[in-house]
């Protein structure tokens, strides 16, 4: 769940921030892989980034029509 947090957190506009790229989300997520995250979950959201990413571009284009 961290990760999904995180990178929530990172790929959605705040008040106080600008949403990140899903390129740039990928690039911190990937360099905190061992560090903040249990390396072994990497390959799951190597796997699981397509999907994750379509899931919000989905949301942003429900939000914009």
């Amino acid at each position: 769940m961290a990760i999904a947090d995180f990178y929530d957190a990172l790929v959605s506009k705040r008040v106080y921030k600008d949403e990140f790229s899903f390129d740039d989300a990928n690039r911190i997520i990937m360099e905190n892989m061992g560090k903040q995250f249990d390396p072994s979950l990497e390959k799951h959201f190597v796997r699981a980034r397509p999907k994750i990413e379509k899931y919000y571009l989905d949301i942003r284009n429900c939000s914009n029509t």
